[in-house]
């Protein structure tokens, strides 16, 4: 019995702006969530084996989690949907276990000793919603046409792919909203996002969530971001609850050890061990589907919250990027970036890869590694090969070509750098996750600065009418970056040394003067705001002529966009 999107978000308290609150949702439920979901709801009267899973049906990726109440147990699995329904709360009427029974599924032990933790799947079938950009239509004669773009259509295009979670019950996490906003069709950014029971600690300790929201750059394709969203979260949790494990309360150097090896592993199961199972499947459709996360590549960020230490880590392969805002008193906010852009710009990067691979000239090459903007992927498989397999698997599964410079692969590494922060709730704190093409528009001062703006205007309790009177009474952006005359006060940085950070490029790009940039407030999806005011703001002109573009025109001027804003905070 598979939910619609809809559902999902019910499934952690409720929808922003959907139906009503779920009755059948207790204040101890706990949920997990992916993007793009439905939910399952059956009773059971079996015990209590395994508080989550993962499993695939009928192509279908689910996340299960399974909570002991009473004399029955609540399963609660989230199941990848391409298109939402109507909600109709009938149907969470009690169903038999067929999709269960029909799921294939192996068991992989957390540990030699204990129960068994998790539950990892054969993957299914990649997908990917091609119809993302909003733009083009097909009309009757099923050609495409190209619809003119007036304020109400451009604010239908900016919303279709807008969610908004709450989740609350005493978690230090009040609500987190998604949007993604596609150039290429379709769209090669992922997301995936999960809300996880914390393994028990010792006997009377309090129980905690873990949380993770993820954010999957792609490129050359869109099957690695996909693969991201399929398989990274469950895969950091195995090397996670691993640790956990094997002592109640592992250090800090065991928790971003776990990450990094649950990042490292995927990568490895991409990029080597797939290689010899297309190998040994017979058929050239079946090897290059297997290989197409290898072929492609994506860049990746992951955040990891425990509530019960308030610890938040930040592991990122690549150039996403995450940023903190905290209230610095009154109207004024504070940022922190959390995560260094791992591209050949980043000197550190560069000289790691320099010396990874000595007397090979131009390895890094303006700003560029072999020609490629980040320094570390996952996939891109034509850097991590030897030239010997590259050329092999090119004439078998019509692979990629290998440069005549690859010398001595692997050029490239999944493998993350992390950060570590204390998020303080009751400072109101927030983090923006964003792919690069959010930084290539905004700083990461315009982008706390939105978001800020965004939550006193709640509070204030802002009607449209008073509005713009309101924020003409604020100053324009400078586009400077350094956040001096908008309400973001002051720029830090987790680290003595800041971390790497390119600078926004699009608006010189579009022609946009220094002092142009008015911000807009009309979007109840904090995403969707982000998203609106990086695309141009109040200057419909420039954003709509932005949609317009096709093809890979469209590419040149604006990447595809995902942005995710967790807010924490205490219940009042």
């Amino acid at each position: 019995m598979r939910l619609p999107r809809e559902a999902v978000r019910l499934g952690l308290g409720r929808h922003l702006g959907g139906p009503k609150a779920n009755p059948f949702l207790s204040p101890g439920f706990r949920a997990s969530y992916s993007s793009r979901s439905g939910l399952l709801f059956q009773r059971s009267k079996e015990p209590l084996t395994s508080p989550f899973t993962q499993t695939t049906t009928n192509g279908t990726l689910s996340w299960r989690l399974v909570l002991s109440l009473g004399t029955f147990s609540l399963f609660a699995s989230v199941v990848y949907a391409n298109r939402p329904a109507p909600l109709r709360f009938d149907a969470l009427a009690p169903a038999g276990n067929d999709e269960l029974r029909a799921s294939r599924f192996h068991r992989d032990l957390s540990s030699a000793k204990g129960p068994i933790l998790a539950t990892r799947v054969t993957p299914s079938d990649l997908e990917k919603d091609a119809s993302v950009d909003g733009i083009s239509h097909r009309n009757g004669d099923d050609l495409t046409t190209l619809a003119s773009i007036d304020p109400e259509r451009l604010t239908q295009i900016l919303r279709k792919n807008e969610q908004a979670v709450v989740v609350g019950g005493g978690t230090g996490v009040l609500r987190y909203d998604t949007n993604q906003i596609a150039s290429n069709c379709p769209i090669e950014d992922d997301h995936s996002e999960a809300i996880i029971a914390a393994p028990s600690q010792a006997p009377g300790k309090p129980s905690g969530d873990w949380m993770f929201w993820g954010v999957y750059d792609g490129h050359s394709g869109w099957s690695t971001s996909a693969k991201l969203r399929q398989s990274l979260i469950s895969h950091v949790y195995l090397k996670l609850a691993e640790a956990y494990a094997s002592t109640a309360a592992p250090s800090d150097s065991e928790i971003d050890n776990a990450i990094k090896a649950g990042f490292v592993a995927l990568d490895n199961d991409i990029v080597l061990s797939n290689v010899e199972k297309a190998k040994k499947l017979g058929t050239k459709h079946d090897g290059a589907q297997l290989l197409a996360p290898a072929i492609s590549g994506s860049c990746a960020l992951l955040s990891f919250y425990d509530t019960r230490s308030k610890l938040l880590r930040v592991a990122c392969t690549g150039d996403c990027r995450a940023v903190l805002g905290r209230r610095a008193g009154g109207l004024k906010w504070s940022a922190t970036q959390l995560s260094s852009d791992q591209t050949g710009e980043n000197p550190d990067e560069a000289a790691r890869v320099t010396a990874d691979h000595p007397g090979e000239k131009d390895v890094v090459k303006n700003g560029r590694v072999l020609g490629y903007e980040p320094s570390r992927v996952f996939g891109d498989a034509v850097l991590k090969w030897p030239r010997e397999l590259s050329l092999s698997l090119r004439q078998a599964f019509y692979a990629r070509w290998p440069q005549p410079k690859i010398i001595t692969p692997p050029y490239m590494t999944a493998e993350p750098l992390i950060t570590t922060t204390k998020i303080e709730p009751e400072h109101g704190d927030f983090i923006v996750i964003g792919s690069d093409a959010l930084w290539e528009m905004l700083s990461n001062e315009e982008v706390i600065g939105l978001v800020g703006r965004w939550i006193d205007q709640g509070r204030l309790g802002i009607g449209r009418q008073a509005q713009r009177s309101f924020w003409d009474m604020l100053p324009k952006f400078s586009g400077s970056g350094d956040g001096l005359d908008s309400n973001v006060v002051s720029t830090t940085s987790p680290n003595s040394d800041p971390p790497f950070r390119r600078p926004p490029t699009r608006p010189a790009q579009w022609g946009i003067t220094k002092r142009s940039r008015v911000p807009v407030v009309q979007d109840v999806n904090v995403a969707t705001h982000v998203a609106r005011n990086a695309l141009g703001g109040d200057d419909h002109d420039l954003i709509s002529s932005l949609f317009l573009l096709g093809g890979s025109n469209a590419r040149r001027f604006r990447d595809d966009l995902t942005v995710t804003v967790v807010f924490f905070g205490n219940e009042e």
